[in-house]
C-alpha cells in the first residue's frame, strides 16, 4: 500500500547560479508499506520523490532522497517517477531480517540550492555540496538532511578495466624475447587529504574548466567544518582548507583531475591509475632498467612537487620474468633513499596477481571466502526461507564474490579451478533447491558484455584493439606466442565474440 501527499515546492532557487536554466521543483512524500510472509503488518517507510525540470539537457527526473538506501529496490510509481520500494526479499514475503533497512524521511523545512554536474548520486553527510561530470545535479541541504538529484549516466569504466590494461600491456611485453616486467604498486599516505585546493583550481583552469565551476569547486573545498563526536562528546570544531573529503563523489573525479599531468615520461612505461590507487608497469628489454628507474625517480619529485607523500615502505614491487637466465638478480628500486620492498604476489585492485602470472592464489582466497559465506545460506534455509530469498542472497552474496573481475582471471586459470568454483554453485543450489548458472556460463556472458560496452566506447584505452576485418563481420584476432597470453581477456574474448558472430 502507498499513500502520497502532495506539497508545494519547498526548495527556493538559487538567483545567479544557472542562468539559462529555468527550475521548478515539486516533491511528494511517499509512505511504502511492505507486508510479512505470515499477513501481519509490515513496516513503513516514507520517502520523498523529487521531481526537477532543467529545461534541454534534463527535460524530467525523478528521485527518492532516502537516508538508506542499503538492500532497497528501485521502482516506479503509477505517474512513472524512480523510487525505492521495498526490498526484494520482503516483496517475495520477508521478515523482520530485512526491515532494518527501512528509515523515515523528513520533508526538507528551509533549503539551500545549488547547481552543477554530476556523475552518480550521492548523499554528503557533512552538509556540502559538489560537482562532477557529466550529467546535470540539483542539490541542497536543509534542516533534516543534505540529498542531492541527478540527472545522468553512471561511469562505465571499473577496477576490471584497470586490471586488464596493466595485464595486457604486461603480456604484449612477455611475448618478446629477453623481456620482463616490473609492477610498482605506489601507495600515498592520505592522499585525498593532502591535495591543495588552490593548486588543483590551477590546475583545473589549465584543463580548460570555466571560472566559475572553479570557484563552485573552491568554495567547496575550502573553509569545511570538522569535528569527532565519540559517544556523548564532540570536539570543538576545526576549519580545514586543505584536502577533498572523502565519500563525496566528486572526490575521486577531482583527484583524477588533480593527477592528470603525472603521466610517463618514457614509452617503456605505463601508469594505471584508478582512483588515488597508481600503479607503474615498467617494460623492461635486454635488462636495461633505466628508464624504469628514472620515471619512478620523476614520479617522486613529482609527488614532493604537488604535495602528495609517497609511502616507501607500503609500496610494494613486483617482478615477473620468465627468462630461464635470470637467475632473480634483479636490483631493489629506492623511493626517497627507501628500498621498496619486491614481493612475490600482491593485491591490485582486489586481484592477487603472482610474480609467475598463475591464478591459484587469488582462485584459493575467491573460493574459501565463498565457502565461508555458504554457512548463512544454510542459516537461511533452517529459517525456513523461501528459495527465492535464498537464490537473491546466493546472487549478491556469494556468486558476487567468485565473479569479482571474473574477465581478468577465468580463462587463465586452471580446470582444477574452475571444478573448485563450481563445487561451491552445486553446494548452493542443494541449499536453495534452484537451478544456478553455472561459472563459465557467466564468464562468457560477462566477457560479451565488456567487449560489446568497450566497442561502444570510442574513448575506452581498449577500443583500439576490436578492429573489424575488411569483411565488417568479424573481428581481428590479436597474434599470440603463449597460451598464457592466449587465455588471457582481450585475445581470447575477441576469439569468443568472433564465434558468436559467426553463428
Amino acid at each position: 500500500m502507498r499513500k502520497e501527499t502532495l506539497c508545494q515546492p519547498v526548495v527556493p532557487f538559487l538567483q545567479g547560479q544557472l542562468d539559462s536554466e529555468e527550475l521548478s521543483l515539486t516533491h511528494r512524500v511517499v509512505t511504502f508499506r511492505g507486508a510479512r510472509a505470515s499477513g501481519e503488518k509490515g513496516t513503513r517507510m516514507q520517502a520523498v520523490i523529487l521531481k526537477t525540470h532543467l529545461g534541454e539537457h534534463c527535460p524530467s527526473t525523478y528521485v527518492v532522497a532516502s537516508t538508506s538506501t542499503m538492500n532497497c529496490r528501485a521502482g516506479k510509481d503509477k505517474d512513472g517517477c524512480l523510487g525505492l520500494g521495498a526490498p526484494k526479499a520482503q516483496a517475495e514475503g520477508g521478515t523482520q531480517a530485512v526491515e532494518g533497512c527501512y528509515q523515515r524521511i523528513i520533508a526538507l523545512d528551509e533549503a539551500k540550492i545549488n547547481i552543477g554536474e554530476t556523475q552518480e548520486p550521492f548523499v554528503d553527510g557533512g552538509g556540502r555540496w559538489g560537482l562532477a561530470y557529466p550529467g546535470w545535479a540539483v542539490s541542497w541541504q536543509g534542516p533534516s538532511g543534505c540529498f542531492r538529484l541527478k540527472a545522468g549516466i553512471p561511469g562505465t569504466r571499473s577496477t576490471e578495466d584497470a586490471v586488464s590494461t596493466a595485464l595486457y600491456s604486461a603480456l604484449t611485453h612477455l611475448d618478446k624475447s629477453n623481456t620482463y616486467i616490473r609492477m610498482l604498486l605506489i601507495d600515498f599516505s592520505s592522499a585525498f587529504n593532502t591535495v591543495l585546493p588552490t593548486v588543483l583550481i590551477t590546475k583545473l583552469s589549465e584543463l580548460g574548466i570555466c571560472t566559475s565551476t572553479c570557484r563552485w569547486i573552491l568554495d567547496f573545498l575550502t573553509n569545511r567544518p570538522q569535528s569527532v563526536r565519540l559517544g556523548n562528546q564532540v570536539s570543538s570544531t576545526l576549519i580545514l582548507n586543505t584536502g577533498i573529503p572523502q565519500g563525496c563523489v566528486l572526490s575521486p573525479l577531482l583527484y583524477s583531475l588533480f593527477t592528470d599531468d603525472c603521466a610517463p615520461l618514457y614509452n617503456y612505461n605505463i601508469f594505471i591509475k584508478y582512483a588515488d590507487d597508481t600503479t607503474v608497469v615498467g617494460q623492461i628489454e635486454n635488462n636495461n632498467d633505466l628508464a624504469y628507474r628514472k620515471e619512478i625517480h620523476d614520479l617522486a619529485a613529482w609527488c614532493a612537487t604537488n604535495n602528495l607523500s609517497l609511502n616507501a615502505t607500503k609500496t610494494k614491487e613486483l617482478i615477473v620474468d620468465f627468462r630461464k637466465s635470470n637467475s632473480g638478480r634483479h636490483l631493489p628500486v629506492n623511493i626517497n633513499e627507501t628500498e621498496v620492498e619486491r614481493v612475490s604476489s600482491l593485491t591490485f585492485l582486489g586481484v592477487h596477481i603472482s610474480e609467475d602470472l598463475s591464478w591459484q592464489q587469488n582462485m584459493s582466497a575467491l573460493v574459501k571466502k565463498a565457502q565461508q559465506r555458504l554457512y548463512f545460506l544454510r542459516s537461511l534455509k533452517k529459517s525456513h526461507f523461501s528459495p527465492g530469498i535464498l537464490t537473491s542472497f546466493y546472487r549478491c552474496i556469494i556468486e558476487s564474490i567468485m565473479t569479482n573481475s571474473i574477465t581478468v582471471w577465468y580463462g587463465g586459470s586452471t580446470v582444477c579451478e574452475h571444478k573448485a568454483l563450481q563445487i561451491v554453485v552445486k553446494t548452493a543450489q542443494r541449499i536453495t533447491g534452484t537451478q544456478l548458472p553455472a561459472i563459465e556460463h557467466l564468464h562468457h556472458s560477462r566477457c560479451l558484455r565488456r567487449a560489446h560496452n568497450i566497442i561502444k566506447d570510442s574513448s575506452h584505452p581498449s577500443h583500439k584493439l576490436f578492429n573489424l576485418l575488411p569483411s565488417r563481420r568479424r573481428y581481428r584476432n590479436l597474434r599470440t606466442r603463449t597460451s598464457r597470453f592466449r587465455d588471457s581477456f582481450f585475445p581470447s574474448t575477441i576469439t569468443l565474440l568472433n564465434s558468436t558472430l559467426h553463428r
